[in-house]
């Protein structure tokens, strides 16, 4: 039995590769295994695609598939970085998929293993073909004319007439997160929007500094479970295992997590000056 790779790739919006087809092959013509990007889809092509899949097959064990795939992300992740291309390409290690209930309803009535929006690095046997969605949805808030009304009614009565520069860049850290996709750049973003809004005065090591600082303005803030001041710690925990390169920092779903916390702990402290309208 043979085994296959696939890597679901998120290309930014800002760079594509000049590929007027919808699959392209890595390896050469007749080559084995076999290595090729495609959109996965026969109408769209590579230059127009905002996502991409990695696909490499077949290989001789499972655990040949899982090195060839480890293999390829870092020479692909390396040509996108001299070419200029940011791309998010999911989890950090190759894992099976496994399979949610609508999945294996259709697997019964099809007889195909089926695997619904996996995102990141998937190994699989090749005997039966797997088939593979892609479907996703994006979902987004919505406050009422009257939620807007009153906010703006208790921000029109702070006392403050001119803007401070660390209430600026704080909320330009805060609202470029929410262009990113990626929740590990969104962590980066928070942590640096709290930095910024507490801004330089420090008196003492920068964590506990800015730990006091958030527990100081929401100290009945709960956030994941926990008090302001801690969860914002185990935010700047994460950020650090991030930035430093750590290979067992928290998986995307805890990632994920976090920076939806995180995000509503930065909006309290952006509109703690403003009093209720």
């Amino acid at each position: 039995m043979g085994y296959s790779f696939r890597i679901h790739i998120k290309i930014s919006g800002r760079a594509r590769l000049d590929i007027a087809t919808p699959r392209h092959e890595l390896t050469p013509v007749g080559a084995s295994p076999r290595v090729r990007l495609s959109t996965g889809n026969d109408e769209l092509t590579v230059e127009k695609a905002d996502t991409l899949y990695l696909i490499g097959g077949s290989y001789g064990s499972r655990v040949d598939a899982e090195n060839a795939a480890i293999r390829w992300r870092i020479a692909v992740q390396g040509a996108f970085a001299k070419l200029h291309i940011g791309a998010d390409f999911g989890d950090r290690v190759p894992r099976e998929p496994t399979q949610q209930p609508a999945d294996r309803m259709v697997q019964e009535k099809f007889g195909v293993p089926t695997f619904q929006g996996y995102h990141g690095t998937l190994v699989f046997a090749d005997d039966p073909s797997p088939m593979f969605g892609t479907g996703h949805a994006t979902g987004y808030s919505a406050p009422s004319a009257d939620q807007m009304a009153t906010a703006l009614k208790g921000a029109l009565t702070a006392p403050r007439t001119t803007p401070r520069a660390e209430d600026e860049a704080a909320y330009d850290l805060f609202s470029a997160s929410f262009f990113e996709s990626n929740p590990e750049a969104r962590i980066i973003l928070l942590t640096s929007s709290i930095e910024a809004f507490h801004g330089n005065q420090r008196s003492g090591p920068i964590t506990r500094t800015l730990e006091t600082f958030v527990a100081t303005k929401l100290p009945n803030g709960q956030y994941g479970g926990m008090p302001s001041g801690d969860f914002f710690i185990h935010c700047y925990h994460i950020r650090g295992d991030i930035v430093h390169g750590q290979a067992n920092r928290l998986d995307r779903a805890g990632v994920t997590a976090a920076a939806g916390q995180l995000e509503r702990m930065v909006a309290d402290l952006l509109a703690e000056p403003f009093p209720a309208g």
